[in-house]
């Protein structure tokens, strides 16, 4: 597909997740000059903005079964893929292969077709990635281990038959900063992702890289100047139309400042107890930041760990510095005082909980973190995934989890290994879960076969 003579430009946005490739591209289309068409060519179908009437349907059967989102991307570089020692599975991998290219290689076309056609009536495309970019180190390369047959063929077409990605414009920050803006998956996943798209600059002649980790009106201009729109090229005050990007971006201002209003609460609170003479350490959330030396998400409350004994004078601290006890229920059936824990909330709104044990007296316990350049004692990366084992974990946990044992190698129990079992198996549950219920008498229905009644 030969690029069009118009005075259309296709720009290709990549980078990271959390690099702001979706504030950039609202961006354009509310400060351009020109017409923008905004094309994401990404492999996640619940994100695209052109698709096939077929991938309609498909998404819409979806739904109507009550079936999951589809949220694939870029392949994972960390987990390699190893070729199946059995023929029978090499062939089962094989076959597989070619039925998600006979699924994803038509959308991938017509989205070729869309940016093509936009260009050739003089727009400005703005790409929100490209299978080149995305699939050259897995599919052309092979850095993912095994290639079966669908993924050569894939390889061979975004190489040779697709039409380049055109001007590529790589968003990149470090991977504190792009974790603080969007806290989904780990560090050194980020990092992989970064790395891989740098070394694209080897292969990709017409590919800038921008830095992010700065305020949005100078990201916004250097685009401007790359795409040679004069109009986004004026350094100006620009308002982010998402309050979730705007939120995005100030906790970046807080990270690179090193303390925010909720880093400060929390240094306050310390020292507040640390006036009772009574030793306290931070647990949970906070404490994982504490290890980790930033904040990696936005917390509702602070779990504090104190010896036995220490509580009357911490709650005595705490209700002449203005903490009062929660008027709701607590988060447990538990009493709001009691004999090994207290719940109170300071007069900003931060809920504090503070538990009482007995292995706080041991040697060794605890450890010295950061929060906002400061010292800070907390809970040891050890006794924080111990006293996971046996509780119910929600997404938090899993993500401290995986955080804690990157950062510092410490083992994980075997008892949190299985972790992604437990996703895997989610339709296998459900379906039993339907069979058993189905099977007995007077039960109630379950609500997805309810919801596929009514359709």
């Amino acid at each position: 597909m030969s690029s069009p003579s118009s005075g259309g430009l296709t720009v290709t946005l990549i980078g990271a997740d959390g690099a702001g490739k979706s504030t950039v591209a609202r961006a354009l289309r509310a400060r351009s000059s020109r017409k923008v068409t905004y094309v994401y060519m990404g492999a996640n179908p619940e994100a695209a903005t052109h698709m096939l009437f077929t991938t309609r349907l498909w998404l819409l059967g979806k739904r109507v079964v009550g079936g999951r989102k589809h949220v694939s991307g870029p392949p994972d570089l960390d987990s390699l893929r190893k070729r199946p020692a059995r023929a029978a599975s090499r062939l089962r991998g094989h076959l597989k292969s070619l039925i998600n290219l006979g699924v994803n290689g038509p959308e991938e076309v017509y989205r070729q077709c869309v940016s093509w056609w936009a260009e050739t009536r003089g727009r400005l495309v703005v790409q929100d990635r490209h299978p080149l970019l995305d699939y050259y180190a897995s599919d052309v390369l092979g850095l993912r281990g095994w290639r079966r047959v669908g993924d050569r063929i894939h390889g061979f077409l975004i190489r040779r038959v697709y039409r380049g990605p055109g001007r590529v414009l790589l968003l990149d920050a470090p991977a504190e900063v792009l974790f603080a803006r969007k806290p989904e998956g780990t560090l050194r996943s980020l990092e992989a992702r970064r790395e891989e798209y740098l070394a694209l600059r080897e292969v990709i002649p017409d590919l800038h890289v921008i830095d992010v980790d700065r305020p949005i009106d100078a990201v916004l201009a250097h685009v401007g100047r790359l795409t040679g729109d004069q109009a986004t090229a004026e350094e100006r005050e620009y308002v982010l139309p998402s309050p979730s990007a705007s939120r995005a971006d100030e906790r970046v201002a807080q990270l690179a400042s090193g303390r925010n209003a909720e880093v400060q609460g929390v240094l306050d609170l310390l020292a507040t107890l640390e006036e009772t003479g009574h030793s306290v350490w931070l647990d949970r959330g906070w404490g994982v930041d504490a290890i980790l030396g930033f904040t990696t998400r936005e917390h509702r409350d602070v779990d504090l760990v104190t010896t036995p004994g220490s509580l009357g004078a911490m709650a005595a601290a705490l209700t002449a510095a203005g903490y009062v006890e929660p008027q709701d229920f607590p988060r447990d059936s538990s009493p709001m005082t009691s004999a090994d824990r207290i719940e109170r909330i300071s007069p900003t709104g931060l809920r504090v909980e503070i538990r009482a044990t007995s292995e706080a007296l041991e040697d060794g316990f605890g450890a010295t973190g950061s929060l906002g350049g400061a010292a800070v004692p907390c809970v040891d990366a050890a006794r924080q995934l111990g006293w996971r084992v046996g509780r119910k974990l929600n997404r938090n946990d899993v993500q401290a989890i995986e955080l804690l044992h990157e950062s510092t190698g410490t083992p994980v129990p075997h008892e949190l290994r299985p972790l992604g079992k437990a996703r895997v198996s989610y339709r296998a549950r459900r379906l039993a879960r339907t069979i058993v219920t189905l099977g007995t008498p007077n039960a109630p229905t379950p609500r997805w076969i309810n919801r596929l009644r009514q359709r």
